[in-house]
């Protein structure tokens, strides 16, 4: 069982990927996923863009021309499976900060039995560098939309014809993603003061009353 961190387009062009035959899951059902060992065989669960797993299977022969399918180089992938399955379950179980700790505590206990732990650690670094960043954003996306509903547009959301937690989440998410991909969104700021000009400039409007013909600002 191998965990790789891909782009879906690379896998569906992949021989040893098959959509109708092989399943696929959200990222937090990790703990969930079936794992299977097969004596030919190796089961690989590829964690792509979209926050799915989707997994395949190719025999111990195939693996370097899957490794090539997906972008990835084939040295040292024991590593690579052991890393981030230690960290993508103790992530959904816990948070990025508890599963940096135990990622690091791991790779202190591999000085004692590999003297090449810095060179593999170097081998890594771009596929939990890459999980990492997709992480952040996921953080980003929840403090943002929790900001709006509780701080920032709470009046405004209290107000209008649709009090329901989902319609009201649903219209924060929508504003959190415009939010979070416009030009508001600057490093040289704290997210919150971002957040805040984007919503004194009322960007936010369209969002509130889309979909709702009756729901036009001052009716």
């Amino acid at each position: 069982m191998r965990f790789i961190i891909s782009e879906k387009e690379r896998l569906k062009k992949s021989r040893f990927y098959n959509e109708e035959e092989c399943w696929d899951y959200p990222l937090t059902e990790l703990d969930h996923v079936l794992i299977d060992s097969k004596p030919k065989n190796e089961m690989i669960y590829v964690i792509c863009e979209d926050k799915r797993i989707y997994e395949t299977i190719c025999s111990q022969n195939e693996i370097k021309q899957l490794y090539n399918d997906l972008g990835q180089n084939p040295i040292l992938r024991e590593f690579e499976m052991a890393a981030l399955s230690c960290y993508i379950k103790i992530y959904v179980k816990n948070g990025l900060e508890p599963a940096n700790e135990t990622l690091e505590k791991w790779a202190e206990n591999m000085k004692v039995y590999n003297p090449n732990k810095e060179e593999i650690l170097k081998e890594a670094k771009t596929i939990l560098d890459s999980f990492k960043h997709r992480v952040r954003n996921e953080e980003d996306m929840n403090y943002v939309v929790f900001v709006l509903g509780y701080d920032l547009l709470n009046e405004e959301l209290s107000s209008v014809p649709y009090p329901e937690c989902d319609l009201a989440y649903d219209r924060c998410k929508n504003i959190a993603e415009d939010f979070l991909n416009s030009e508001y969104n600057v490093n040289t700021k704290s997210l919150y003061d971002c957040l805040n000009d984007y919503i004194e400039d009322r960007k936010y409007e369209k969002f509130i009353y889309e979909d709702d013909e009756s729901l036009e600002k001052g009716d």
